[in-house]
């Protein structure tokens, strides 16, 4: 082999080697892993024990790092390095401490410092709070602090767990501790508190809801709360606390006496320490509608002499003013009595009297009083619905409407079940009896009046105003006339209407108007009836013949004045006839007037005719002779025309002068056959007079004008 191959052999490395080295660099570092690096599982700690290193100096057996023995701190789960070796560690991995829902752990230390004498608690270790590093080690036993629920990495070689029940106190219960551990209460201190040292019954109760406390420190006792039903109420008394002062048998609840409780619980659920309080529940009170309640105080101070009523807000015993209207109340029992009476109920037609029972004494000259007197009140309840106390005011109704006072024969059908008419003598002796009937009534602003006078039994009026007056009156009245004097009509109008003045007067004087008195049913012996009755009966029909005889009288002159109308009614129909043919007459007359003015009209067109030929003439050229010849014609024919019509008018009137225009009064119905001549006579007076008209006309036309056809006919 040459020198330059034999070269690069010397400087390289064989593959074995770098096998050999790869092999030896894995080994190493398995071995630094194994030694040095440690994997805790999830779920799982770490408890390391040291084989080697310095012994504690208190001699523990659980040691910080650095000295021999097992270290109190634990490995979480992960991957830990240790710069040193393991060769002379153990690492145990044990399950972290569940403490599952419910349940409190208690920690036991294994090791520590020397309990105390007498103690029963261990403290726990101190630990700087920057650092962690441990300061004090806590003391070996039961230690103080507690586990809630949940994961934790313990060193189950320093620690030992016990679990426990949590308090769960339930809804509608109460908690009630004792701290079993602890300094004495002072003396005379049965229940101490919850944030104190002292070992005794906790004052605080625990509401529902879940604790976790010590079960060394604490002991305690889950008892149903004070649950008030609905319509009840309840009553408390405070078991321990200070003495109460002298006489009070009701304190409050906010002080710290012991004794009764003042107020009251109403309804739901109270938590209350069952060492502290005693409970009762009694019923509500309830007033039902249309009823008032009435209190009466039993306990408090005695009242000054003489007072009736005391005031609600006071503490004085007795009957309560004020009244509770109808509801619900949550009264103490102890301190309260609750009477339920009927209100006050004032209806139409009535108005309510009040009589006060209490207040200063009325002045003596006063029948009725102003508020803060004691007697019967001015001022009346009208109609409505009133919460009065009835240790304050007697309520007495009176009725305003009209009322009846009937005194009457007839068992039964009066005001009383006997017969009550009212019976007299007569001046001459004789028993007459009466039927009464009196309408009264009491006006509200007198009520108050009649109440104070005759007291509250309204009964009164009728029996010691109404009843005593008339009978009194009857007796004095009835005495001065004769029996016989009742029988007659006048007599009895007289006699009723001074009963009826008399009880007016009465009744004005109690302030209780009367407003009719009727008296009926006169009751007179027979033996002293019949003849009166039977010259009566004679009188009547006396009476009755001569109202016959009247009546006779009366249809003679009846027919008598039937005959006058009957002839003046023919008088005036024939003075309408003749009114009606006057008027006729009349209008026939303008009429007959009217025609002549026509006719009249007639003649003067046709004078204006000739006039117009006339002009004709001259237009068609004739000769002037001929043309003056015509115009005097026309002339002349124009002027007879007037003169006839002159004699036709003259004529006329003269006819119209002799005849008679107003009947003869014919008594029977001959007037119209007179008014019907009349109309026929001037019907032919016009007929005539047209004829003659037209005669003359033609006759002087033929005399003067043997020619003028033509022109007439041009006419």
């Amino acid at each position: 082999m040459s020198e330059d191959t034999k070269k690069p052999m010397a400087y390289g490395f064989s593959p074995i080697l770098v096998v050999v080295i790869a092999a030896l660099i894995l080994i190493l570092a398995g071995a630094v892993y194994v030694m040095c690096v440690k994997t805790i599982r999830p779920g799982m700690i770490g408890i390391v024990h040291q084989k080697n290193g310095k012994a504690d100096p208190a001699g523990h057996f659980i040691v910080e790092k650095g000295y021999k023995g097992t270290q109190r701190e634990v490995l979480m789960p992960g991957l830990h390095i240790f710069w040193g070796t393991t060769v002379f560690m153990d690492i145990t991995q044990v399950p972290m401490t569940v403490i599952p829902p419910g349940k409190v752990g208690v920690l036991i230390a294994q090791d520590g410092r020397k309990l105390p004498d007498g103690a029963v608690l261990a403290e726990d270790d101190e630990i700087n709070p920057d650092t962690g590093k441990l300061i004090k080690m806590g003391q070996k036993g039961i230690r103080k602090s507690i586990l809630k629920p949940g994961t934790y990495p313990i060193n189950t070689k320093y620690f030992a767990v016990e679990l426990h029940d949590a308090l769960n106190v339930e809804p509608g219960h109460v908690g009630v501790l004792t701290r079993r551990i602890g300094d004495p209460a002072p003396e005379g201190q049965i229940l101490v508190s919850l944030d104190s040292n002292y070992r005794g019954i906790i004052k605080e109760v625990l509401e529902p809801g879940v604790r976790y406390l010590h079960p060394k420190i604490y002991s305690w006792e889950v008892i149903p709360a004070l649950n008030i039903p609905p319509g009840q109420v309840g009553f408390l008394t405070r078991k321990i606390g200070k003495q109460a002062p002298s006489g009070q048998i009701l304190v409050p609840f906010n002080s710290d006496y012991r004794g009764m409780i003042r107020e009251v619980l109403e309804p739901g659920i109270r938590y209350l320490h069952p060492k502290i309080y005693t409970w009762e529940i009694f019923e509500a009170v309830t007033i039902p509608a249309g009823n008032v309640g009435v209190l009466t105080r039993k306990v408090g101070e005695v009242p000054p002499p003489g007072t009736i009523l005391v005031d609600r807000q006071s503490n004085y015993q007795g009957i309560v003013r004020e009244v509770i209207e109808p509801g619900l109340y949550y009264i103490n029992p102890y301190e309260f009595q609750v009477e339920i009476t009927q209100a006050v109920s004032i209806p139409d037609g009535f108005v309510g009297v009040m009589i006060a029972k209490t207040g200063k004494p009325a002045p003596s000259e006063e029948l009725l009083v102003e508020e803060g007197f004691r007697g019967v009140r001015r001022q009346y309840l009208k109609p409505g619905f009133y919460y009065i106390n009835p240790y304050e005011f007697d309520i007495v109704p009176v009725d305003t409407r009209k009322q009846k006072y009937e005194m009457t024969s007839i068992q039964n059908q009066g005001d009383t079940a006997f017969s009550d008419e009212i019976t007299f003598l007569s001046n001459d002796g004789f028993q007459i009896s009466i039927d009464v009937t009196v309408l009264y009534e009491i006006q509200p602003e007198n009520a108050p009046y009649v109440v104070a006078t005759l007291g509250k039994d309204l009964e009164d009026v009728k029996t010691k105003i109404i009843r005593p007056g008339s009978r009194s009156f009857a007796r004095l009245e009835g005495s001065m006339l004769k029996a016989v004097e009742f029988v007659s009509g006048d007599t009895r109008k007289s006699f009723q209407d001074k009963l009826a003045q008399s009880l007016y007067q009465e009744g004005a004087r109690a302030q209780i108007h009367i407003v009719n008195t009727f008296v009926r049913n006169y009751t007179i012996p027979n033996d002293l009836l019949l003849p009166i009755r039977t010259r009566e009966i004679a009188e009547k029909q006396k009476e009755q013949i001569i109202e016959e005889q009247k009546r006779e009288e009366e249809q003679a002159q009846l027919a008598r004045q039937k005959a006058l109308v009957e002839q003046q009614s023919q008088k005036i129909n024939a003075e309408t006839a003749k009114i009606v043919a006057e008027t006729k007459a009349q209008q026939e007359k303008e009429v007959a007037i009217i025609k002549g003015e026509q006719v009249l009209a007639v003649a003067k067109l046709e004078k204006e005719a000739a006039e117009q030929e006339k002009l004709k003439q001259i237009a068609l050229g004739e000769g002037e002779a001929k043309r003056r010849e015509l115009l005097i014609q026309a002339d002349n024919l124009e002027e007879l025309r007037l003169n006839i019509y002159k004699e036709v008018m003259s004529r006329f009137a003269s006819e119209i002068g002799k005849q008679k225009w107003v009947p003869d009064m014919v008594i029977g119905g001959q007037a119209s056959a007179a008014g019907g001549g009349l109309a026929n006579s001037m019907t032919d007076i016009l007929n005539m007079l047209s004829l003659m008209v037209a005669n003359q006309l033609q006759i002087q036309t033929d005399k003067q004008s043997p020619d003028v056809p033509a022109v007439e006919q041009g006419q």
